[in-house]
């Protein structure tokens, strides 16, 4: 029985044994498959471990870049605000001396509009005063000029009686003493008028040209000369020049001669003559300062002169053919000279360096310029004696009447004192 078992076995085994091999065959190749699929997981998981770790460390990199970015910025950020800061500072202490600056000049303009206002003031009261005793004067004078004509009146009826019988006619030369003195009584009346009407009118201007007109007809060439004076000095206009013909003529009349200047119609009073060098008019230094409103220095030390205007600068070299504008050098027709100490200057190189027109009328050598930017010009030594001449001109003209009657009386004494001795002489020749 037992031998029966082995052997049964040993058959079975032998049956089962080709299918073992041929799984131990395909074991074999399960075996290298897996290893092949075990290396390429390796493999895998190698390369998966490497791009993780590339991930990472791009990731890092890309985390240090961005905090390297967010510093910088940080720092960009942090530099932005302190320059912003200074900038800021900068701009504050800038407007602060702006604004003091600023201040300054208005606390000086109304310091100067206040001191000009209070100068205002005082010159219209003064100009007002003077006015009133002008007026007053002038009144006065009128009445006594009033009272002496009617005496000389009186005095050629009472002389009429007396040469009723002289071949003499009194009462024609009675009228146009009547009408000289009538004439002198309006003169002053529209004088007075004229000098108390503040307001420029084209009818006004005609009432001055009437007045000149009236006294130059009456032979009063120099008060003629003054209205006219008035005349400009009051209603000029850029390229006036038939008003400045007729002062021209009226110098000549009244026998005026050397050089005159005057801007924007208004005369320029010189302590000292100017006179002509070359065909050039040279003129003292302050007659330039008053004139032209500007600021003129002689450094005395360096023999030269600075003219100072706004934004312009004039440098002139005394004896030298040359000067400077701005710094640009030009050659003068006319070299400024000293003369009894004192510098003269040439006036229409001057003026036109100054941007001002310069113009010039022969009939009583007048110089005519005309300035914008021009103040009163006025030499200060002479401008209050300037102005109580001017204050007192209708005086002046009073007095001038009374000079003419005196002249008329006189000429009828004279012709009263003829008809006297023709009369006499027909008497001896009758007896």
């Amino acid at each position: 029985m037992k031998k029966l078992i082995s052997t049964s076995l040993i058959l079975a085994l032998l049956a089962v044994a080709p299918i073992a091999g041929v799984h131990a065959g395909d074991k074999g190749k399960e075996s290298e498959r897996a290893k092949q699929e075990s290396k390429a997981n390796e493999k895998a998981e190698k390369e998966k471990e490497k791009a993780k770790e590339k991930e990472e460390k791009e990731k890092e990199k890309a985390e240090k870049e961005k905090e390297e970015a967010k510093e910088k910025a940080e720092k960009e950020k942090e530099k932005a605000e302190k320059e912003a800061e200074k900038a800021k500072e900068k701009a504050e202490k800038e407007a602060e001396k702006a604004k003091e600056k600023v201040e300054k000049v208005l606390e000086k303009a109304e310091k100067e509009a206040e001191k000009a206002k209070e100068n205002a003031e005082k010159e219209a009261k003064k100009a007002k005063e003077e006015l009133e005793k002008a007026a007053k004067k002038a009144e006065e004078d009128k009445k006594k000029a009033e009272e002496k004509a009617q005496k000389e009146i009186e005095k050629l009826q009472v002389e009429a009686k007396a040469n009723a019988n002289a071949n003499v006619d009194y009462e024609a030369k009675k009228a146009a003493i009547q009408q000289a003195v009538q004439a002198k009584k309006e003169l002053i009346d529209l004088r007075i008028q004229l000098k108390k009407n503040p307001v420029v009118t084209d009818e006004l201007k005609a009432k001055y040209e009437e007045l000149t007109s009236r006294l130059e007809q009456l032979s009063e060439l120099q008060q003629a000369l003054e209205v006219q004076k008035e005349l400009l000095d009051r209603f000029y206009k850029p390229g006036d020049k038939k008003s400045f013909e007729k002062l021209g003529e009226l110098y000549q009349k009244t026998g005026a001669s050397g050089l005159k200047a005057f801007v924007n119609g208004k005369e320029v009073v010189m302590d000292v003559a100017p006179f002509r060098e070359k065909g050039r008019a040279l003129v003292p230094v302050r007659a330039v300062s008053a004139s032209l409103n500007a600021e003129v220095e002689w450094k005395a030390e360096t023999r030269v002169v600075e003219v100072v205007r706004g934004d312009k600068k004039i440098v002139l070299y005394l004896d030298s053919g040359e000067a400077e504008v701005n710094g640009q050098k030009v050659t003068l027709e006319t070299k400024p000279v000293l003369k009894n100490g004192r510098v003269f200057l040439p006036l229409r190189f001057i003026g036109e360096a100054l941007n001002t027109k310069v113009d010039y009328e022969e009939k009583g050598e007048i110089i005519i310029i005309e300035d914008e930017e021009a103040v009163d010009p006025v030499v200060e030594e002479e401008a209050e004696a300037d102005a109580d001449v001017e204050a007192d001109a209708e005086a002046e003209a009073e007095a001038d009447a009374d000079v003419e009657a005196d002249a008329e009386a006189e000429a009828e004494a004279e012709a009263n004192a003829e008809a006297g001795t023709e009369a006499d002489a027909e008497a001896a020749a009758a007896e």
